[in-house]
């Protein structure tokens, strides 16, 4: 741990100085030796330098959203937001692609109807809803409206999804200020092991009542017996 920390060249991750740093391995990367900045600011202030540029932005681009280590905080997640689940079939279907296609820096969607409605295989009736869906969902916070193109235009509309159930990127902490009329949460996101027909044990994800004020066994839902559920057993040829 120690040699970690004395081997960091940026324990404070300084973005200023994470840059020079990159520029630094850049320069060596490519051999050239230089060490006064204004040569550095002239080498890439080159008209002819458009491949070292592109490579300074890759790897700042990587810093931000380094793909080894990309989170997706999706609100698929049960417990991140369990008021997706009482929206209509088909506004899920429709968040759920908007939550794909997002813009990972800014979270910007441009909404083709003809492409959504191929996509998502809507119905005749699905798709004469397409619009009020979208509005339906920028009612309920979860989605901004950006551009909302006027009725019988063939324009894409603009939207953003709600960051703070949905991102592509580093993590954030912002709160999902969804506007969900008399929405009550009914359901809690637990696992259970059960007893597989050849006796081996599988850890599997369900719902279980949400109870405001459960203890840490009641949180885990965690039992080493299929028959804690028996009005669901596991049949022999599943």
């Amino acid at each position: 741990m120690e040699d970690n920390k004395r081997n960091n060249q940026n324990p404070y991750n300084n973005p200023l100085l994470q840059a020079l740093l990159d520029v630094k391995r850049l320069l060596w990367d490519e051999g050239l030796d230089l060490d006064n900045i204004d040569d550095i600011i002239a080498e890439f202030q080159d008209k002819s330098n458009n491949d070292l540029r592109e490579r300074a932005n890759q790897i700042w681009q990587h810093h931000k959203f380094p793909e080894k280590s990309i989170k997706f905080m999706m609100s698929l997640i049960y417990d991140k937001c369990p008021e997706r689940f009482s929206l209509p079939l088909e506004e899920q279907a429709i968040l759920g692609l908007l939550e794909r296609i997002q813009c990972q820096s800014t979270g910007g969607v441009i909404v083709k109807k003809g492409d959504f409605v191929n996509a998502l295989n809507l119905t005749l009736t699905q798709r004469k809803k397409l619009q009020a869906s979208l509005d339906h969902l920028t009612q309920l916070g979860f989605l901004t409206c950006i551009y909302r193109p006027p009725k019988g235009s063939k324009k894409p509309g603009i939207y953003t999804v709600n960051r703070g159930i949905s991102w592509i990127g580093s993590s954030n902490d912002n709160a999902p200020a969804l506007h969900i009329k008399d929405f009550t949460r009914t359901y809690n996101q637990t696992t259970e092991t059960v007893i597989l027909p050849d006796g081996k044990k599988m850890k599997c994800g369900t719902l279980s009542p949400y109870l405001p004020e459960q203890t840490p066994e009641q949180k885990n839902g965690v039992t080493a017996d299929q028959n804690s559920n028996p009005e669901e057993p596991i049949s022999e040829d599943s």
